[in-house]
């Protein structure tokens, strides 16, 4: 189904359980500005949330991630709600509060908060048999902050399901992005049930280059904190995402957005708290092939793998070949003529191939982010390109002769495609290939049609042959005795044969055509609309357009047969990263860069993005001085030959890091936050980085790092241990109008005139953690 397609509003909402009104007040509020982390706007945002919930707890996080360590202390807002029978064990409601410092948040994650708030107030008046955890989080937006700090605190421990629900796009329908197994899939129940197994495997492959809180209470701190559940998310109009667009007014019918997620919330929900099976009997799984998906937008299925497996092998065996056999067995595959229709089809099928490759290093070469503007002139040039290349091959008739050949080719095909598909499932985990499965068993019920009514025909025109004697096409007929005899020119319509009679060809199409093509149909139009606009995100593009192409020919051939970098000092320098091709347009639209030198590199994080940088004279400002006047202090003091005290606040800031840049840290340890929960094992190579956050402003971060002594084969000239030390700062003029702060007076000029100068089709957004960042380098 189309995925900007929303389910029908209700006339009047108040007749539901659901307290929209309230939940669109709740979406206004929260997104009145940009809330970061590290913003005061976010304090603003949470004293709304608890006034709402009327609950205040927090906990701290210290763990690994990439080889960069975190200390976080977090605020999250957490509230439980009891069940009747609480042995039973709890279900877990999370959805972040922040923003980045680029959006609003409309979508990323408002109307999940509001979502949330509704289902809450829901359940203070009626009664399930399962408690209710609600973690209302903060510090997702820099990593997932919050989630690591719910896994800290006790109530993590009577969790075993947990629901988390995010936003990666701007309104349209909110997708089941993941699940862990199939367990909580049975528990998804929606007004207009979205989303198939092939986003998990996009996920789980590295093809989605996107985190969420799913993966956190997936893997847990152990075996009593890993849950089972589901990712819910928007992720329609990815080009606005995490920028101004992500707004009530640039949302995709935001109240259609925000009921659409709250219905399925709700009644997904009450489905895990009345859910009359014992949570936790298994082990969660992450890396399964179980299989899920909608029909149409109106129905859901689910399989496990083992049952995917078994029908995979049986198509492979029996009865498949046994009816490939019987239907080339039968007589009438003698008048056929094989060669033209082997050569044909797969002549056609290669063909059409090569085609779509030669498409694919066009767009590639000459526009190769088409997809994020024009996905359906895409979808349209490869639907029409495999219907050319094909049709030029295959004309499929009523005459059974010429059809019969070429249904042998495609079940073939798909047979081998359904191998395939038995091998990912086994092997790979890969659940995504469950419509190639089905493309199989439609054309072998083809080919059961084929053997019972081809037989049947092939009958009549045995026993309407014997009666018409020697009238055969190009045979000899007697005339009277002794004269000699002459070749008769009948034509072959002239004995009733199966080519004339088979009326069945239809039954054929209908058993085999409209699924598949349905089914294809819906998967291609979901891929382009998640992955379409992920290009940016650093998602391969050979790998979106190949697959536009390949799906394609498969649907058509059953029909035929942003961010400023301070760099040190009082020198500020400005950073935009993007797509080269058009980052080059873009940097000149800047006042700031005319008559600059202008620095352009491949970006080292990023694949296929470069970062060009220039020396401006666009000096920010913190809420109270400017960054000129280096609003960032610290000390280094040595503890020994591997070990030193560092000591780092930023003025009007929560946010701070420290990078190692000769060595790699070993150990470290936060004043006032523990370093020892448990599964935040510093790997052997240590870290390269270390991130810290505060809830309280202006803090002084002290910190004891620790690292290996130098080897005897190190270089002489290699020194002492070397860093720098930064911190981070979020807040600009254009979004904090109307904030209640006395002396508000932040501001970051490079970014407003990013805002202000750069063309409609180009958006920024933020890159690190903050849109600023003063560092300074330090030596031990």
């Amino acid at each position: 189904m189309d995925p900007n397609t929303l389910p029908k509003f209700p006339e009047d909402p108040s007749s539901t359980n659901l307290s929209f009104t309230q939940a669109y007040t709740d979406v206004h509020t929260i997104t009145t500005h940009p809330h970061p982390y590290n913003s005061f706007a976010n304090y603003v945002v949470r004293a709304y949330l608890l006034n709402r919930v009327d609950n205040d707890l927090n906990s701290t996080a210290v763990f690994v991630h990439a080889g960069e360590g975190v200390s976080f202390e977090g605020n999250n807002i957490l509230v439980k709600v009891d069940g009747t029978e609480p042995d039973k064990g709890g279900v877990l409601f999370s959805a972040h509060f922040d923003s980045v410092s680029t959006a609003p948040g409309v979508t990323d994650n408002a109307i999940a908060v509001a979502s949330l708030l509704a289902l809450l107030e829901y359940l203070t008046t009626h009664h399930v048999k399962r408690t209710a955890i609600f973690n209302f989080n903060n510090g997702e937006e820099d990593g997932l902050n919050g989630a690591h700090a719910f896994l800290e605190h006790p109530w993590s421990k009577i969790t075993h399901k947990f629901l988390n629900l995010e936003g990666a796009g701007a309104g349209g329908q909110p997708l089941l992005f993941r699940s862990t197994s199939l367990s909580p899939i049975n528990n998804y129940i929606s007004q207009s049930p979205h989303g198939t197994v092939i986003s998990a495997d996009a996920f789980l492959r590295g093809v989605v280059r996107s985190r969420t809180d799913f993966s956190v209470f997936m893997n847990g701190l152990g075996n009593d904190t890993k849950m089972e559940g589901l990712d819910i998310a928007f992720y329609t109009n990815r080009a606005f995402y995490h920028t101004t667009h992500d707004s009530i007014r640039g949302a995709e019918d935001a109240k259609g957005s925000l009921w659409s997620m709250l219905s399925t919330v709700h009644t997904t929900a009450l489905s895990m708290l009345d859910d009359p099976l014992e949570d936790g009997e298994g082990e969660v799984e992450p890396v399964c092939a179980d299989g899920w998906g909608e029909v149409l937008g109106r129905w859901f299925v689910a399989f496990t793998q083992a049952s995917m497996l078994q029908f995979c092998f049986a198509l492979i065996g029996a009865p498949g070949p046994l009816i490939f056999w019987a239907a080339t067995a039968q007589p009438f595959s003698a008048k056929t003529s094989p060669a033209r229709g082997w050569i044909s089809f797969w002549a056609s099928f290669f063909l059409s191939i090569l085609a779509q490759a030669a498409l694919v290093f066009v767009v590639l070469k000459y526009n190769p982010y088409i997809v994020h503007a024009h996905s359906y002139t895409l979808l349209t040039s490869t639907m029409s390109l495999a219907y050319l290349t094909t049709v030029s091959f295959l004309r499929f008739s009523s005459a059974g002769t010429s059809r019969r050949v070429l249904w042998k080719q495609m079940y073939i095909l798909t047979y081998i495609l359904n191998a395939l598909s038995a091998y990912a499932v086994y092997k790979i985990k890969i659940g995504g290939v469950f419509f190639l499965v089905g493309w199989h068993f439609c054309v072998l019920l083809g080919w059961g049609v084929e053997v019972v009514c081809g037989g049947v025909a092939d009958a009549a025109t045995a026993a309407a042959g014997g009666a018409r004697g020697d009238r055969e096409p190009n045979s000899e007929s007697p005339s009277k005795k002794g004269r000699k005899k002459k070749k008769l020119n009948v034509k072959i319509d002239d004995v009733p044969s199966s080519a004339a009679n088979s009326w069945w060809w239809m039954i054929q199409a209908i058993v085999s055509i409209p699924f598949p093509v349905i089914l294809m149909s819906q998967v291609l139009i979901l891929f382009l609309a998640s992955l379409g606009q992920t290009l940016t995100d650093g998602s391969n593009p050979i790998f979106v357009y190949a697959s536009t192409a390949l799906l394609s020919t498969f649907i058509i051939l059953p029909l035929q047969r942003v961010q400023v970098l301070p760099d040190g000092g009082v020198k500020a320098i400005t950073a935009l990263t993007g797509v080269p091709f058009y980052l080059q347009k873009l940097v000149h639209e800047l006042p700031s860069t005319w008559g600059r030198n202008i620095s352009c590199a491949e970006d080292t994080e990023r694949t296929r993005t470069w970062t060009c940088s220039w020396e401006t004279d666009l000096i920010p400002s913190t809420m109270y001085e400017d960054i000129g006047d280096i609003p960032l202090s610290y000390n280094v003091t040595s503890l020994g030959q591997t070990s030193a005290r560092l000591r780092v606040k930023g003025c009007d800031s929560r946010s701070c890091k420290v990078y190692f840049d000769n060595r790699n840290v070993t150990r470290y340890d936060v004043y006032e936050v523990s370093s020892d929960g448990p599964g935040y094992t510093i790997p052997d190579e240590g870290i390269n980085s270390l991130r810290m956050f505060s809830r309280s402003w202006d803090r002084e971060f002290v910190v004891d790092l620790h690292w290996e002594a130098k080897s005897e084969s190190a270089e002489e000239g290699e020194g002492g241990f070397k860093g720098r030390v930064a911190c981070q700062w979020s807040e600009y003029q254009s979004a904090t109008r109307g904030l209640m702060r006395p002396n508000l007076s932040g501001s970051i000029p490079a970014f407003e005139e990013a805002l202000e100068y750069l063309p409609r089709w180009g958006l920024v957004t933020k890159l690190t953690d903050g849109l600023v960042e003063v560092w300074r380098e330090f030596e031990v």
